[in-house]
């Protein structure tokens, strides 16, 4: 399907590009409205199927809301069971104090000056994190990625430092983990990673808080789509502002 770019109505929307089976004949095919109180950035549907639909779903009672724990495992059987599979390899885990750190972590985007949870079209995209008091847990396509907590730091409310042991020696993973919390409320943080010489940053909110954001949803019946297109976060402002209130 072609590339559609459109300009908001009542907000700007980025650039979307959704892949759609090579239909032609279009029943309902629109951008940037309302319908039954849900916002559409898109909205393509072809009779009665809909090819791909990306839409703000800003109803906290919705079950999209909680949709990205409930695959697989829980997660707190995740953590049980790579632990257990740590101990198999004789590695000694240490039990360290993550000073009220939230353990389930769900990423958070922005689009026009704001910031929203995202449901992907392919559940392997959903980015959950897991830090518990003795493993940090990435979620790839394939499953979590675990690495030991060498040990956490707390240099004041807004930051913390955490040191990472790949005892998988897996390659691309981050050996220093910095915590930037930049809204009290939500707990909303920046956060770092350092793998090797590069640096790389996402938002990131704990698990409990995440109905204080709305979700930018895509979905489709008929095929994954290609993931939407959030704004660049200008990162390092927002670390500044954070080293500005420590100060």
């Amino acid at each position: 399907m072609k590339q559609l770019i459109y300009l908001a109505v009542s907000i700007q929307i980025a650039l979307i590009s959704c892949s759609g089976g090579g239909h032609k004949a279009i029943s309902v095919k629109d951008s940037n409205v309302i319908v039954n109180d849900t916002f559409f950035i898109k909205r393509d549907i072809y009779k009665d199927t809909i090819v791909c639909n990306i839409f703000i779903d800003s109803n906290k009672k919705s079950s999209n809301y909680g949709w990205v724990w409930g695959l697989d495992k829980t997660d707190s059987n995740n953590v049980k069971y790579y632990i257990s599979e740590i101990l198999k390899k004789h590695f000694a885990l240490k039990k360290i104090n993550t000073y009220g750190l939230a353990t389930e972590w769900r990423p958070v985007y922005q689009l026009h000056s704001k910031y929203y949870l995202y449901q992907p079209s392919d559940s392997g995209n959903k980015g959950t994190r897991i830090l518990s008091d003795s493993l940090f847990m990435i979620y790839y396509m394939d499953g979590y990625s675990p690495q030991a907590i060498e040990s956490v730091t707390k240099e004041n409310n807004y930051l913390f430092k955490i040191k990472l042991h790949d005892y998988l020696k897996q390659l691309n993973t981050p050996s220093d983990l910095t915590i930037y919390v930049i809204d009290p409320k939500s707990k909303l943080a920046i956060w770092e990673y350092k793998t090797g010489p590069s640096t790389t940053y996402e938002l990131m909110v704990p698990k409990e808080n995440e109905k204080l954001y709305s979700s930018v949803i895509i979905h489709s019946e008929i095929s994954k789509q290609q993931e939407f297109d959030f704004e660049k976060v200008d990162y390092q402002k927002l670390i500044n502002r954070v080293k500005g209130t420590v100060h």
